[in-house]
């Protein structure tokens, strides 16, 4: 795939849904390099690696993250992530909120 920097965002619209709370997704496929924060969000956010590699910061740690493999980005935690500079990510993501979204705060940080 020709890494181009390519994205699409959806902002969902707010049912204010109790258990599990969409309220946004998209797509990137990054360029070499790409980087995002360090930023804090107010929801729990969740990356899917589609292809590619890079790395996600968080609590002060570096993890490595590959084609196949999630990260996990807590509400009101400072995180940054970057791509690749051989082979950049492309990948999937999706933001919510409600009761149920605590329950993912007990995974580890990067999903294999």
């Amino acid at each position: 795939m020709k890494h181009d920097g390519s994205s699409i965002e959806l902002s969902l619209v707010n049912k204010h849904l109790e258990d599990l709370n969409p309220i946004s997704c998209g797509w990137q496929d990054c360029v070499p390099g790409h980087a995002f924060g360090p930023a804090v969000r107010r929801y729990t956010l969740i990356h899917y690696v589609m292809e590619g590699r890079g790395s996600f910061f968080a609590r002060g740690k570096e993890y490595p993250v590959r084609e196949g493999e999630a990260f996990l980005i807590r509400p009101d935690e400072a995180t940054t992530y970057r791509a690749d500079w051989d082979k950049p990510w492309e990948y999937l993501w999706i933001g919510f909120t409600g009761r149920m979204s605590k329950q993912f705060h007990t995974l580890p940080a990067v999903i294999r």
